[in-house]
């Protein structure tokens, strides 16, 4: 996958704590790089995150149309496992 350097602008600040914010385009070239549809991708992140039922298409879909954020524990599973391919 094919990562780039985030802009100090594309960053938000909130209450004097940096916050990044992954966006909708990074994380559909993550499901593209991994080969994933969205059905796939939900039940891979569930797995991840302990849970017994995966995500639906239609909350991805959410994300990947940037009309809710991703959750900070999605964030991070998806960024767990980017760290960890890079080892």
């Amino acid at each position: 996958m094919k990562l780039r350097l985030v802009a100090l602008s594309d960053l938000i600040k909130n209450m004097g704590h940096l916050t990044i914010v992954m966006t909708p385009d990074f994380l559909r070239e993550f499901l593209k790089s991994m080969g994933l549809k969205q059905a796939d991708f939900g039940a891979w992140l569930a797995e991840r995150l302990g849970q017994d039922r995966p995500y639906a298409p239609s909350e991805i879909s959410t994300w990947e149309k940037g009309n809710r954020p991703v959750s900070y524990a999605v964030q991070a599973v998806i960024y767990k496992h980017l760290w960890e391919s890079c080892r």
